[in-house]
C-alpha cells in the first residue's frame, strides 16, 4: 500500500503540474560549477541564478513566447535547435538583456519578427535549417550589435538588396548550402569582412567589388546584370586556371620520374 502511494505521488503532481502548463527538468545534466545545463526533450522550470548557458534541444515547442523565456533573464548563451519552433512571438526576448548567442537551428522558421532588436548584446545568431523566406523590400532581421549571421541550408531562392539592410554590425555572414540561391542587389552591408558560400571565395570577393561600385557614385558602375556576367566569367577563369595549373604539375612529375630512371641507368 506504501509503495503504490510513494508511486501514485509523484505521477499526481506531473498530471496537475503539466496540466497548468509547467515543464520538468527530465534528462538535464549541470556542469560542475553549475552555469551550464544541457537538456534533451524538456526546459526546466526553475534554473539557477548560476546558469549562463542552456542547452535545450529538440524541446517540442511550436511558438516561442516572453512566458517560456521570462525566467531566462540571465542567460548569455541559449540553445533551441532541433525542435519545431514555427512562430516566434512580439516581446518574446524582452526580458534577455544579456544574451549573446542564440540557436535556433533546425526548426520549422519560415519568417521572422523584429524581436531581435530586444537583444542589445546578441553577437551570434544561427538560423541553419529553417525554410526561411526573405521579403523583397523588407529586411528580414533587426539587430543593431549582430555580428555572426548563419542562413545556410536554409532552401533561400533569392538574398534580396534590403535583407541585411538592418544589421549595421554584421561582419560574418553565413550562406552555405542554399544550391538555389540568386543574389538580387547587394545585400551586404559596408563593414562586412567574411562570406561563406560553398568555398567559392573569388566569386565573393568579385561580387563584394560589384557591390562597392554599386554604391558608389561612379557613372560607370557596372549594372548587376552585367555583374553576373562578370562573376560567371571570373569563376570559368578561375576553373581554367585550376586545370592548367594540374596539367603543369603532372607533366613535371613525369619528366622527374623519367630523368630519375635514366640517371639511375
Amino acid at each position: 500500500m506504501l509503495a503504490a502511494q510513494r508511486t501514485a505521488l509523484p505521477l499526481l503532481v506531473f498530471l496537475v503540474a503539466s496540466a497548468a502548463g509547467f515543464t520538468f527538468p527530465v534528462n538535464c545534466d549541470f556542469s560542475r560549477d553549475g552555469s551550464e545545463a544541457v537538456c534533451i526533450g524538456w526546459c526546466p522550470l526553475y534554473i539557477s541564478k548560476n546558469v549562463t548557458t542552456l542547452r535545450c534541444q529538440h524541446n517540442g515547442w511550436r511558438i516561442i513566447n516572453g512566458t517560456r523565456l521570462h525566467r531566462f533573464a540571465h542567460l548569455i548563451s541559449l540553445d533551441l535547435s532541433f525542435g519545431r519552433i514555427s512562430q516566434i512571438l512580439p516581446d518574446s526576448f524582452r526580458r534577455m538583456k544579456e544574451l549573446q548567442h542564440l540557436d535556433l537551428s533546425n526548426n520549422m522558421l519560415s519568417a521572422l519578427s523584429t524581436d531581435f532588436s530586444e537583444l542589445p548584446k546578441l553577437l551570434s545568431l544561427n538560423l541553419s535549417g529553417n525554410p526561411l523566406t526573405l521579403s523583397s523590400r523588407e529586411p528580414f532581421l533587426v539587430s543593431s550589435s549582430l555580428d555572426t549571421l548563419d542562413i545556410s541550408r536554409c532552401s533561400l531562392t533569392d538574398l534580396w538588396e534590403y535583407s541585411c539592410g538592418k544589421l549595421p554590425n554584421l561582419s560574418e555572414l553565413r550562406i552555405r548550402n542554399n544550391p538555389d540561391l540568386e543574389i538580387n542587389g547587394c545585400p551586404f552591408v559596408d563593414n562586412i569582412k567574411l562570406i561563406v558560400v560553398d568555398g567559392e571565395k573569388e566569386v565573393v570577393a568579385k561580387l563584394k567589388i560589384v557591390c562597392q561600385y554599386n554604391h558608389s557614385s561612379k557613372p560607370n558602375a557596372p549594372s548587376m546584370e552585367e555583374s553576373n556576367t562578370t562573376l560567371a566569367v571570373s569563376k570559368s577563369s578561375a576553373d581554367t586556371i585550376s586545370s592548367k595549373t594540374f596539367f603543369v604539375y603532372l607533366t613535371a612529375c613525369i619528366f622527374l620520374l623519367f630523368f630519375t630512371g635514366l640517371t639511375l641507368c
